[in-house]
């Protein structure tokens, strides 16, 4: 009979979450994993598999994590403008405000993993589809608020902000100066004026 676990899965593998949005994939070690995450390595793998089935699993309960910010973003009840202004600023002081500048674990990995590992650019494939539906949405709303250009496509917009707000993400972990990003944030709502 197996014996039952004391321990609370949703917190350990949100310890593996901040271990392995610290340092990857590839720089996380077994030990760093067991020593964080407060268990025994059979505990581990028993639980969430091997390191490469706990990864896929601290991604996704990330994502889910972020979803959050997406019922913020469709809440917010502001101009276009507004909200994407908010979304992008987000984005820097989310980025530069953490000391360790871990960045977007999303971000993270599509950089680390998503060229060879078809799984994991699959989950990174899903998650930007969500947001640019998210995005879509915002703009096709302005559209009929008259708030932006009929001209516009919104599914190209949604792109497009969607990489403006990753490429952020990744640009703020090597430099935490948030006055040189405003001028990013500035040209980027220029599209929307």
């Amino acid at each position: 009979m197996a014996r039952p676990r004391n321990f609370d899965e949703d917190q350990v593998l949100d310890r593996a979450i901040e271990v392995f949005w610290e340092k990857g994939y590839h720089a996380t070690s077994y030990e760093e994993l067991v020593n964080r995450m407060g268990i025994n390595r059979a505990s581990m793998y028993n639980t969430f598999g091997d390191k490469h089935q706990l990864y896929t699993q601290a991604l996704q309960r990330y994502r889910e994590k972020s979803r959050t910010q997406f019922d913020r973003w469709q809440a917010s009840n502001q101009r276009i403008q507004e909200t994407i202004r908010m979304i992008l600023n987000e984005a820097v002081q989310e980025s530069i405000s953490d000391p360790q500048r871990k960045g977007c674990m999303v971000v993270n990995t599509a950089t680390e993993l998503g060229p060879s590992d078809p799984e994991i650019a699959e989950i990174i494939r899903q998650n930007q589809q969500q947001v640019e539906s998210v995005l879509k949405e915002l703009f096709i709303q302005a559209q009929q608020r008259g708030e932006i250009s009929a001209d516009l496509q919104p599914e190209a917009l949604a792109r497009f902000y969607y990489n403006t707000f990753s490429g952020l993400r990744v640009m703020a972990r090597a430099n935490p100066d948030a006055t040189s990003y405003r001028d990013v944030v500035d040209i980027a709502l220029k599209v929307i004026s």
